[in-house]
């Protein structure tokens, strides 16, 4: 091993031993967990809007879609409830 990467390793546990460690992960980590990813998620959002709009397929306007019908403060619980 190369001194550089012993010293990453070593600001790595330090960090970690004050509690200051934060970890940065890519989305494939909730699908790896069995969490819904974003066209899941989104699925499952349309599954509560009216019959007329559910022929929608692009993610982003079904998430906007539901936003607008159910309103935004319903948006968060309804995509934190999908996730749990």
């Amino acid at each position: 091993m190369n001194n550089s990467f012993i010293a990453d390793i070593r600001r790595i546990y330090e960090a970690s031993e004050r509690g200051k460690l934060v970890v940065f992960v890519g989305a494939g980590v909730s699908r790896n967990s069995g969490v819904l990813d974003w066209l899941g998620l989104t699925n499952k959002l349309k599954e509560e809007l009216p019959t007329e709009i559910t022929g929608e397929n692009d993610p982003l306007k079904i998430a906007q879609l539901y936003k607008d019908e159910r309103g935004s403060n319903e948006y968060p619980h309804a995509a934190s409830l999908a996730i749990a």
